[in-house]
């Protein structure tokens, strides 16, 4: 049975998904990803398409505390994960989002280094 969410973690996660998705769109013009889609559930808010295979997708989740990313690798394990601080949640629309979204850009580049070694061993 899963719980009930409140209206506050609803809109927590539903922000540290906005600044995802701007630093997903920056990849994609760069070129690191082709594309990306959303989708929620079974450990994953979004699917990138990787330019090189192998794999040419990748899974990825977004969370709003270091405790849910640990709770999240323990029960979703290889489905790699970035976190959104509430910082960088309460920068959202101010001067400052730019530099947090730089910061969760260079952790999905990571994440997607890492899915790549993984898959090739």
């Amino acid at each position: 049975m899963r719980h009930k969410q409140s209206k506050r973690s609803f809109f927590t996660g539903r922000r540290s998904e906005m600044v995802t998705l701007l630093a997903l769109q920056r990849l994609r013009r760069q070129g690191i990803i082709i594309d990306f889609r959303k989708r929620d559930g079974s450990g994953v808010d979004f699917y990138l398409d990787l330019p090189d295979p192998p794999p040419s997708e990748m899974p990825l989740q977004t969370k709003s505390s270091f405790t849910g990313q640990w709770e999240h690798e323990r029960r979703y394990a290889g489905i790699p994960c970035v976190v959104v601080s509430s910082e960088a949640r309460k920068a959202c629309g101010t001067p400052r989002q730019e530099e947090f979204v730089k910061m969760i850009y260079e952790d999905i580049r990571a994440c997607i280094e890492t899915f790549r070694r993984s898959a090739e061993s």
